[in-house]
């Protein structure tokens, strides 16, 4: 989302393409396990923590802009450190191909979402989805894609319950996964980012996302069972998502009744909906991205 907006307040895509290549550099520390990127190149997490899906998250930027045409001198070097990361998350990966119990702070987003994350993450098996679908079109490599589409079967069938995409599963004392009971808005979110979920195939759950979910929603009286979403990184999916069915309205009420009140106290975007945390992030900056989209009518 920074890489769009980045591209849209430069008219270039230079400064992404030197982030992408300045961590495309890197050749390993002890902060960072063994096969993965760094969260943020040369500095790193203060805690000494690492998120593995960073590196999931940063590779959907850089396979996207080789499958454009961009960061053509570290093409072969990124597919290296691709297959690389592809390596040190098969390690998590159980007998049907999910990723379980991943080591080191898997953040989704913050919310309680964030509360969900033992065992089966689904929110994350989405987003290993996703990039593995990026991979597989930045090199042609068919039997990624076909990996990917077993993955997106196996969410659906595991996670799904009827009405909800759940966050997590975990195990019994037998060994059996069950689903936990734990669902999230972003998990819904995640589910048509990924494009494991869409308006044709899940109707119902389309126009209970559109309808009564997002910024305006009370979750203590609807849906209380359902974690409300904050805006890294389920309102901006949100938005996204709105943009792409063409509820170009909508987006700019949620725009206006999210950042409005934030530009006007601090003359900058939140990390959160609420000054509880920095009140000025760089990923919040897609909201321009967002209303240019809405204004002009772009979809994809």
């Amino acid at each position: 989302y920074s890489r769009q907006a980045a591209e849209l307040f430069t008219g270039s895509a230079a400064i992404c393409e030197a982030s992408l290549s300045a961590i495309l550099l890197y050749d390993g520390d002890a902060a960072v396990p063994e096969g993965f990127f760094p969260m943020c190149y040369p500095s790193e997490h203060i805690d000494g923590q690492h998120i593995p899906n960073c590196s999931l998250w940063f590779l959907l930027n850089a396979c996207d802009s080789v499958r454009c045409g961009g960061l053509r001198k570290y093409r072969e070097r990124l597919k290296e450190k691709a297959y690389g990361v592809l390596k040190a998350l098969s390690a998590y990966e159980n007998a049907d191909g999910l990723l379980e119990d991943v080591d080191g702070w898997i953040f989704i987003e913050w919310s309680d979402a964030r509360k969900y994350t033992k065992g089966i993450n689904f929110p994350l098996n989405m987003l290993y989805r996703k990039t593995l679908i990026a991979i597989s079109e930045a090199y042609q490599d068919e039997k990624l894609r076909k990996k990917a589409e077993q993955l997106g079967k196996k969410i659906e069938k595991l996670s799904y319950n009827g009405e909800f995409f759940e966050d997590h599963r975990m195990r019994d004392e037998s060994g059996e996964s069950m689903l936990c009971g734990h669902i999230s808005e972003v998990c819904q979110y995640y589910a048509f980012f990924s494009g494991i979920a869409n308006k044709e195939k899940y109707p119902v759950l389309y126009d209970t996302l559109i309808e009564r979910f997002g910024v305006f929603r009370d979750e203590k009286t609807c849906y209380p069972n359902v974690a409300k979403a904050n805006i890294i990184t389920g309102m901006l999916m949100r938005l996204d998502i709105l943009n792409e069915y063409g509820e170009y309205e909508r987006v700019l009420r949620e725009c206006k009744e999210m950042f409005g009140g934030m530009a006007a106290r601090t003359d900058t975007l939140w990390e959160h909906l609420r000054p509880t945390a920095s009140c000025d992030h760089a990923i919040s900056s897609y909201a321009a991205v967002a209303i240019i989209r809405a204004l002009n009518g772009i979809k994809r």
